[in-house]
């Protein structure tokens, strides 16, 4: 389906596909395309928009400056089926007279190239660089004209001679007319090829997700030589971009940076982590120049940055030549939320999940922003609420839904990833088909809903989801389902797979009733859950007697286990985990599944320990090795793995709900009420949790005083909060809950037995 902003939306009739003539062969040159038009404007317009349906990366400038701040435009998508068209707003770049629009095109995930000496993760050519262009400019007097992509068009190569999306880019200088990027020469342009009409190739879609953007710029900590290069350290891992200038090099002097998470024993670029072969150079045209990537994007805190002289040998770079910052890029999601703890190794605890989540968010929200640059489902509802307390996802998840349902295969399948740029058919079948990644169809609706009372992404993944669960139950043996893998990453491999995945299936029918209940759907709420209801009994029964940390919080965590026998198995996970030396076992499934059934039992002197400890593998290790995001292993970088994944982020939501005392009442939709019950754990002083909720404001933040805590908390106009004391603490005034209206509440908790 084609999905614009309305019928009217000049993409659906008007622009021709077009690029470069030696783009349209079978075999394209490595230097990608570059597009421009040059019009007479005799008067200027009351109001002028500007669309573009770009394949791979574009960037755009309009008489020489940028049409906005968007980076990496288009984002993500299923290529061959939709393209996220882009509209601006450009009147205040026209000028009376010659005006130039110029669109470079580079070749992003669109289409992925394995070239020597390059890392890739995969080769696949969906899509080669292309674009439909729509300039509308409506006057004062009613009149309109319009700038379409046509073969009036013409068309270059470079001054970017290599844009991979893995491999990194390069651009020389020399090649770049004077004034780039404006132009007024004709030399070396030919006349663009038209590829494709406007009803041809993959649809103009109107893209719900913020655009990536430049989101903060860091200058260099600290620098060291390993021989003639320079290594610096930006001080924390991001994701995001070098900003390159350069002064006094002789035409011809390549600088060749080189981005990592790590370095080796040398103090030289370790790219294990990342991938590699990847790096980015830049040809000197012997004047000053500013450059930076345009069409991809790197993880990394280092960068070793290399000069080498017109003959290609490695000379030092002389003192003020190579100057270097870093610029941090992601989705320019609104923030709505701030959370404090006094606890420092909580708090970089939290900085880590943080700043690793900010690394993801990319218009398809991704595992790393290095090696794979993929967008795995699981972790998108793993560690939702965390996300949603800090930026507004609303839109940009609702947009993680219609590619699920793009992906969906015919047999039902929804597989790991969305988009499915590569098919992982060629390595364990797990990791392309597991009900915990795949039952993001079910969880993420049942989440937005819950959180924002959209009920958007319920509505358009239904059918997909009900296929899926049919997919799903063809897969069933012997009344359970043993597929996928397991409980990814744990430190125990012991936990049966069949557990695992059948207590994904369990989730989702639970995600689905919730999902079919709000949409009205009663038949199918009361079927979802009896079959839910079904898994469970089924659990009990095989796995009822199991002593893993993970098995024994997956059956807690569903219900499974009920009543006295649940809180016996609850006290003896506790145990286990304090008889381990408080060290995680669990994997990247049932972490969230620990981290709640703990929080349920009033573990929660366990679980800081559990997280503050730093003698085995875990977030206090992560920890104590300086990271500065988070590992995508418990081992963090002591294993050479990537230190910017998200995936391990739930803890967050302990810090939150529990420690801060903020989550959103049980029985709440889109925030109408909110549950305040902070934890007072020993090693805590104070916390605060702010959050702008799709009902408007709620805080709370506590100070311990001794045996008394006092609390301010807000509530927004149109909500409430129910208030409640930990065990061993009672409000002033002897009661345990209390219910709180709109406004600022000033509230005071005793330990039992103490007086005011």
């Amino acid at each position: 389906m084609t999905e614009v902003s309305s019928p009217h939306d000049p993409l659906l009739s008007r622009g021709h596909w077009i690029t470069h003539p030696a783009w349209a062969s079978d075999e394209p040159p490595l230097s990608p395309p570059t597009l421009r038009r040059r019009w007479m404007v005799h008067r200027m317009p009351e109001t002028a928009e500007l669309h573009v349906l770009g394949a791979g990366v574009w960037t755009a400038h309009l008489a020489g400056r940028p049409i906005s701040e968007d980076v990496l435009e288009p984002g993500i998508s299923e290529f061959r089926t939709r393209i996220a068209a882009r509209r601006y707003p450009v009147a205040d770049l026209l000028r009376v007279g010659e005006n130039e629009l110029l669109l470079q095109l580079g070749e992003g995930a669109a289409h992925v190239r394995r070239l020597p000496g390059r890392y890739t993760k995969f080769a696949e050519r969906r899509v080669a660089p292309r674009a439909r262009v729509v300039l509308h400019m409506r006057f004062d007097d009613g009149t309109e004209e319009w700038v379409e992509s046509d073969d009036a068009w013409e068309a270059r190569l470079g001054p970017t001679s290599l844009s991979h999306w893995y491999g990194g880019e390069a651009y020389d200088a020399r090649t770049a007319p004077s004034g780039w990027p404006s132009v007024t020469s004709s030399a070396d342009w030919v006349q663009a090829e038209v590829v494709g009409e406007a009803s041809t190739g993959p649809e103009p879609w109107r893209r719900s997700a913020p655009p990536q953007r430049v989101i903060e710029r860091l200058e260099v900590v600290t620098a060291h030589q390993v021989e003639s290069a320079t290594v610096l350290d930006f001080g924390v891992n991001i994701s995001g971009r070098q900003h390159l200038e350069v002064s006094n090099l002789p035409a011809g002097t390549t600088v060749r940076m080189w981005p990592s998470e790590h370095l080796d024993d040398r103090g030289w670029i370790d790219q294990r982590s990342t991938g590699g072969p990847v790096f980015d150079s830049y040809v000197s045209d012997g004047n000053p120049g500013r450059w930076h990537p345009q069409f991809s994007y790197h993880g990394f805190r280092y960068l070793g940055v290399e000069v080498l002289d017109p003959e290609g040998q490695v000379v030092r770079a002389e003192p003020g030549t190579v100057t270097v910052t870093a610029e941090v890029i992601h989705t320019d999601n609104t923030r709505v939320g701030r959370l404090e703890l006094s606890d420092p190794v909580l708090a970089r605890v939290d900085e880590l999940v943080t700043r690793a989540a900010a690394s993801n968010l990319a218009s398809v929200p991704t595992d790393c922003p290095h090696r794979e640059k993929l967008g795995w489902l699981e972790q998108d509802y793993l560690v939702f609420d965390a996300l949603a307390f800090r930026w507004d996802i609303r839109a940009h998840w609702n947009d993680i839904v219609v590619h699920m349902v793009d992906a969906q295969t015919d047999a039902g399948l929804i597989p790991s990833i969305a988009p499915e740029l590569v098919v992982f058919d060629f390595l364990d079948p797990g990791f392309r088909d597991d009900v915990n990644w795949g039952g993001a169809i079910w969880h993420i609706p049942a989440a937005l809903y819950r959180c924002y009372g959209d009920l958007t992404a319920a509505q358009t993944a239904w059918t997909a989801g009900v296929r899926y669960l049919e997919y799903l139950e063809g897969q069933v043996e012997d009344d359970l389902l043993d597929a996928g893998l397991g409980d990814w990453i744990t430190l125990c491999p012991t936990t049966p797979r069949a557990l695992v995945a059948t207590y994904g299936l369990a989730r989702c029918y639970e995600s689905a009733a919730a999902t079919a209940g709000a949409l009205a759907k009663a038949s199918e709420a009361v079927r979802f859950r009896e079959r839910a209801d079904e898994l469970r009994a089924i659990l009990r029964e095989r796995f009822g007697t199991i002593d893993t940390q993970a098995g024994r919080a997956l059956l807690l965590d569903l219900g499974a286990v009920k009543g006295e026998s649940a809180a016996e198995m609850a006290a003896a996970l506790a145990a286990q985990v304090a008889a381990a030396d408080y060290q995680i076992e669990v994997g990247e499934i049932a972490l969230p599944a620990l981290v709640r059934v703990l929080a349920r039992f009033d573990q929660h002197e366990v679980l800081y320990r559990l997280v503050t400890q730093d003698s085995g593998p875990g977030y206090g290790q992560m920890v104590a090795d300086d990271l500065t995001a988070l590992g995508e292993h418990w081992t963090g970088a002591r294993t050479n793995g990537s230190v910017n994944h998200f995936m391990l982020g739930y803890i967050s939501s302990w810090f939150i709900e529990h420690l801060a005392g903020l989550s959103q009442h049980e029985d709440s939709i889109a925030w109408q009420r909110a549950r305040i019950a902070p934890q007072f754990i020993d090693a805590l002083e104070s916390a605060t949790a702010d959050h702008v909720s799709a009902n408007g404001r709620y805080a709370v933040g506590w100070q311990r005083q001794g045996e008394t805590v006092h609390l301010e908390i807000q509530v927004p106009p149109d909500g409430g909060a129910d208030l409640s004391a930990p065990s061993g603490y009672v409000l002033d005034d002897g009661r345990g809950v209390i219910a709180l209206g709109p406004g600022t509440h000033v509230v005071t908790m005793i330990r039992r037995g103490q007086g005011r």
